[in-house]
């Protein structure tokens, strides 16, 4: 195997390697912690404390107790699919600088959406503002449509954050009776402007349809979006992810890698 490859696959452990041994380690622990201080659930199994991954989430992780920064070696990013660099402050939450990317094989986070996130954290995602979900940021129209190909026979006049978008780029105004697909069909350039530049504060996830119910890894971008810029990610048991840890008692990897 290619040095670089090695690397490639020792990062796609890594997120999974901080989780693990962080519980591993306070639940070993535990007897030793005071009580204003954040405690990971264990269970007993054959006589020893393990983690409870049934009520284990990021948000019930420890902070990280020191300063860091990580920067990937020369083609790391190609690889990978997204800029894995990042710096992390003292009492951070690992939400806070993890990033989807960094567990797209051990977790497969991105097989979410954000109704599948809603049901199991038992939330209302129609009250989730487009502002709130990151992955939204990193879209353009193209990349929108490409996500949710249902929007291309949908007018723009009903997806008021897509006629929002195109309110403040364009000089004369919109055709709210006009498909998105037609549209882009006729000005593809359009299909660059990018989310980024508007505040979507106003608009919930439900005025876009079928966006709610769309895979993560469906938009473009999606691995550099942090955890805790997914609505409800960071309140999901361990034990319901895509790909979950196992049970008490079986087997799991663990890379020996760190930032």
């Amino acid at each position: 195997m290619k040095p670089l490859n090695k690397i490639i696959n020792l990062f796609s452990g890594i997120g999974l390697s901080i989780i693990i041994s962080s519980a591993i380690i306070v639940s070993s622990q535990a007897q030793g912690i005071s009580k204003n201080q954040h405690r990971i659930q264990t269970v007993n199994w054959q006589n020893s404390r393990i983690p409870d991954w049934s009520q284990i989430t990021f948000s019930t992780m420890p902070s990280i107790n020191t300063d860091g920064s990580f920067q990937a070696p020369p083609g790391v990013e190609e690889k990978l699919g997204y800029n894995p660099n990042r710096n992390w402050e003292k009492g951070q939450n690992v939400s806070q600088f993890m990033m989807l990317g960094d567990f797209q094989d051990s977790f497969e986070l991105q097989k979410f959406s954000l109704a599948d996130i809603s049901q199991i954290t038992k939330s209302d995602a129609s009250k989730i503002s487009l502002e709130e979900f990151g992955v939204m940021k990193l879209q353009t129209l193209g990349s929108l449509v490409s996500a949710i190909p249902g929007l291309k026979n949908t007018p723009i006049g009903k997806v008021k954050p897509v006629e929002y978008l195109l309110s403040q780029n364009l000089s004369s105004s919109v055709n709210g009776n006009q498909r998105i697909g037609n549209l882009l069909e006729k000005s593809p350039h359009l299909g660059k402007l990018s989310f980024s530049t508007v505040d979507l504060t106003s608009y919930n996830v439900d005025s876009i349809p079928g966006l709610s119910t769309t895979p993560i890894e469906e938009f473009e971008k999606w691995q550099g979006a942090y955890i805790d810029s997914v609505p409800g990610l960071d309140s999901v048991p361990f034990s319901q992810f895509p790909k979950a840890i196992n049970d008490i008692g079986g087997e799991e990897g663990i890379v020996d890698v760190a930032f």
